[in-house]
């Protein structure tokens, strides 16, 4: 059975975010640089078998960065486990979901896509 393992929001700043809503702090991660993905990132939420937020701030050059400064704070991202992910895959003929280029430098080792829209 899919189910929703995290949903990314992109923000300005991870602190600034965290003191906004204060309620979040009793279910939180910590937080987590990835320098070579200009990001630094935090899990909210106990498991990723109910659904996790995941708020990223762009801290260095890249697309997420890009992407803030094109479209501002937003949602960046849904991540769904799917228990055969050829299947699912297969299943989005016509749906007008795409499989991203990047998507085939992970698929082999990670069994993971990216799924995108035109535009």
């Amino acid at each position: 059975m899919s189910h929703l393992n995290h949903v990314a929001l992109l923000v300005k700043n991870i602190e600034s975010f965290l003191e906004k809503n204060t309620s979040l702090s009793k279910v939180r991660g910590k937080i987590q640089e990835f320098p070579s993905e200009g990001t630094r990132e935090i899990y909210i939420g106990k498991s990723s078998e109910y659904g996790r937020l995941l708020l990223i701030e762009a801290i260095g050059k890249g697309p997420y960065k890009d992407a803030l400064d094109k479209r501002g704070v937003v949602l960046h991202h849904l991540a769904i486990d799917v228990p055969k992910i050829d299947d699912f895959i297969g299943e989005l003929s016509g749906s007008g979901w795409y499989v991203h280029p990047r998507s085939l430098w992970f698929y082999d080792d990670n069994k993971q896509v990216f799924l995108a829209r035109p535009g």
